[in-house]
């Protein structure tokens, strides 16, 4: 795990930061506790945006997107979004805390560790993952409109597997809707060059059968335990993913099943056509020739091979939790005073329902709100380049109406008596 990188508990917004779980390009994820709950309280993963990011419009609209996309997925197999949070100085998603780790970093302890997961338990982490990946591709909004999401991410560092043996996606921060307020610019690739399909990374449309293509690249490398593509630069990837054939896995681990063989290589067509056309068509394809493992054999898995790490993250939790003992009270961390935010208590039942569903929709329209008044308050240097872009529009647009108005309603000149038109290049008579 990785060293925390707060000096002491912190409060951020209404949510106490006890330690650093894991930290990317664009956010950095704590385990925490919201403030106004006694000590222990309930833990959550606070997923925070890097400051310089957050001020960002930009990024504070891809925030938001990620923050309605998840609140409409409801499924065991996908971490559960809790609270939002976004100030001007702020961005914060607080997701459900799972007891567990990552299935990159597991199947690294693994192999150090000599402790190879079976076929059975590659196939109960991947199905779950999949079903996940499933729900997450029929999510709708309020009015029963499928949303079209895809996520775009799929890789081993964004499947959690929990101490209960139960496989979780996680991180849409990516992820692309119908109908999302960020758009991504032309040619832009998002996600892990080594799991992206060839449509991704050649920027053409997506659909759910990219995801089908990640979750592919991470069964096959958890069954072949090297990786599929590997490269020096980018460039050398992006070559790879569109030119590279796909070795047989059986080639690389003898005795595999061929018809494993026939499930991953489907999963790794390069035309999307010849792929499964859904996760759970996969998962069910899978779950047919690797029966699943039951999840208190893949809970046994990760005890071993992570058991003392995660034993030593609750202590750390359970000890940063009592921040009323001699540590002191905690540090603050200031926030923009336009702060927004909506929240439903952690600890109770995940909103299914379609009363839930619109409290949350609710939130979602106040953050956007808020955020655009945060924008009007940003200094010019800040703001997104599409704010000042409507500016300079609405500008050209009034010089146009008002010039346009002029033309048409202006009286014509007096004609002055004794003098006529002539046509071009004639001169007209002297008198």
């Amino acid at each position: 795990m990785a060293a925390s990188s707060l000096e002491g508990p912190t409060i951020v917004g209404r949510y106490v930061l006890l330690g650093e779980v894991a930290s990317g390009g664009m956010a950095t994820i704590y385990y925490g506790r919201r403030q106004d709950e006694p000590p222990p309280g309930t833990m959550v993963a606070v997923k925070r945006v890097h400051p310089h990011l957050a001020r960002d419009r930009r990024f504070a609209s891809m925030f938001i997107d990620e923050a309605r996309l998840v609140s409409r997925i409801h499924h065991p197999n996908v971490i559960r979004t809790l609270d939002i949070t976004a100030s001007e100085d702020e961005c914060l998603l607080v997701m459900e805390y799972i007891h567990g780790d990552s299935l990159g970093r597991l199947l690294r302890a693994s192999e150090e560790r000599g402790l190879t997961p079976g076929l059975g338990l590659l196939s109960s982490i991947l199905c779950g993952a999949l079903e996940g990946l499933h729900a997450s591709h029929e999510a709708t909004n309020a009015a029963g409109v499928p949303l079209d999401l895809v996520h775009r991410d799929i890789s081993p560092q964004n499947v959690m597997v929990g101490a209960d043996g139960v496989a979780r996606v996680l991180d849409f921060g990516v992820a692309k809707a119908a109908g999302s307020m960020h758009v991504t610019r032309d040619g832009e690739i998002k996600g892990k060059i080594a799991y992206m399909s060839p449509e991704q990374v050649s920027a053409r449309p997506l659909d759910r059968r990219t995801d089908v293509y990640a979750a592919g690249v991470v069964l096959w490398e958890a069954v072949t335990g090297r990786p599929l593509f590997d490269g020096e630069s980018d460039v050398a990837l992006i070559t790879a993913v569109l030119r590279q054939e796909i070795p047989v896995p059986s080639s690389l681990v003898p005795g595999l099943p061929p018809a494993l063989d026939a499930v991953i290589l489907r999963a790794l067509a390069a035309e999307r056509e010849d792929r499964f056309g859904t996760a759970r068509e996969m998962a069910v394809a899978l779950d047919a020739i690797v029966p699943r493992a039951d999840t208190r054999d893949v809970a046994a898995w990760v005890d071993a091979v992570a058991g003392d790490d995660l034993r030593a993250r609750h202590d750390r939790m359970q000890r940063g939790a009592d921040v009323g003992g001699a540590g002191g009270p905690p540090a603050a961390s200031p926030t923009g005073a336009t702060e927004v935010f909506f929240t439903r208590r952690s600890g109770g039942a995940a909103p299914t329902s379609e009363k839930a569903s619109a409290v949350l929709e609710r939130g979602l329209t106040s953050i956007e709100a808020g955020m655009t008044d945060v924008t009007r308050r940003l200094p010019e240097r800040v703001r997104g380049p599409a704010h000042r872009y409507r500016w300079w529009l609405a500008g050209a647009c009034g010089l146009f109406a008002v010039t346009l108005g002029y033309c048409v309603f202006a009286p014509p000149p007096p004609q002055q008596g004794g003098i006529s038109a002539a046509p071009d290049g004639v001169s007209p008579p002297k008198r």
